[in-house]
């Protein structure tokens, strides 16, 4: 059976390896962790380098810089935006003179969580399935039920960075 991403938070008619839920067990869409959200993000961060052919092992470099910022959009209220940098130092590096313009490549990609399960299914997170006596069990689903996800597109914003950081002509 294949659902859709919105249905993710109902009780799935299929267990890898197995038994179906009781109809009056439930699988909770709960917010995702701190860790869930953080292996999330991960995991597109990969699919960025991976996407990108500089991130080979045949090519070398003597001296970089780069510049890693996550924006989050959150439903908190007294927290409604979160944003995390990480840099190797100055972008610009060295005398601007003798980086050429071209040098300077950036990637994004832009993810929209609408349901927490989903993602816990893409990443294979197990949910966790609630029976009406209080028992807590674990059960994994495979990706392929998730019907019509759609990856987000990693876009080349090359020439917005090569705008912003490289000399001025």
């Amino acid at each position: 059976m294949i659902i859709s991403e919105a249905s993710a938070n109902f009780a799935l008619s299929r267990r890898i390896g197995g038994t179906i839920p009781l109809s009056t067990e439930r699988i909770a869409n709960r917010p995702l962790s701190g860790g869930e959200l953080k292996a999330r993000i991960l995991a597109d961060v990969q699919r960025v380098l991976d996407s990108d052919g500089m991130f080979v092992d045949y090519l070398a470099y003597g001296e970089v810089g780069y510049r890693v910022s996550i924006e989050m959009r959150l439903t908190n209220p007294f927290m409604p935006k979160h944003l995390a940098t990480v840099s190797s130092g100055t972008m610009e590096g060295g005398d601007p003179d003798e980086i050429p313009d071209d040098n300077f490549v950036g990637l994004e990609l832009n993810r929209e969580i609408t349901s927490p399960n989903a993602e816990r299914i893409d990443l294979g997170i197990p949910l966790k399935v609630f029976s009406p006596s209080g028992k807590t069990t674990e059960i994994s689903y495979d990706k392929d039920i998730l019907e019509n996800r759609v990856e987000p597109e990693v876009k080349d914003i090359s020439e917005n960075i090569r705008k912003k950081y490289a000399r001025k002509r």
